[in-house]
């Protein structure tokens, strides 16, 4: 009965501090060593896509957003990077579509992907888990749509 309430407790906990998704313009600036790439890409670049830094640092729930490239061509080789308000967060990235392949840093914040020969365009998604409350972890998730450039 206890580890039932337990369970109940938790999951409630989960469900409540769910992440969520920022629709709001992602115009802070992130420090540039996050992001290298073959490209330059910069805060003045509009084919980058950037965390809101200040919102993911201060949002009292979950929130979590990817920094990098929105435009890429076939060779590309790309770095994206995942904030999330956790300590500790662990990273799965997964290619949703596209000639993409993460070629480094699976289960880190930092990705490095390659595009493929036949890339056009595709989606890459970021899991992350972090401890906040009470050494619980935490389930926040972001993707990032690149096109071709």
């Amino acid at each position: 009965m206890v580890v039932r309430i337990l369970a109940s407790l938790l999951l409630a906990t989960l469900i409540v501090l769910s992440c969520t998704e920022d629709d709001g313009p992602k115009d802070v600036p992130q420090d540039q060593e996050e992001t290298e790439s073959d490209s330059v890409a910069t805060e003045l670049d509009p084919n980058f896509q950037h965390c809101d830094s200040v919102y993911i640092a201060t949002r009292i729930g979950t929130a979590c957003c990817i920094n990098g490239p929105t435009v890429a061509k076939a060779g590309n080789i790309f770095r994206y990077h995942y904030q999330m308000n956790h300590r500790d967060a662990k990273v799965d990235w997964q290619i949703l579509e596209g000639d993409i392949s993460i070629i480094a840093g699976q289960g880190t914040r930092t990705v490095t992907v390659q595009f493929g020969p036949g890339f056009t365009a595709g989606i890459i998604i970021g899991v992350g888990v972090g401890i906040k409350y009470e050494n619980l972890p935490q389930l926040c998730s972001d993707r990032v749509r690149i096109d071709q450039d």
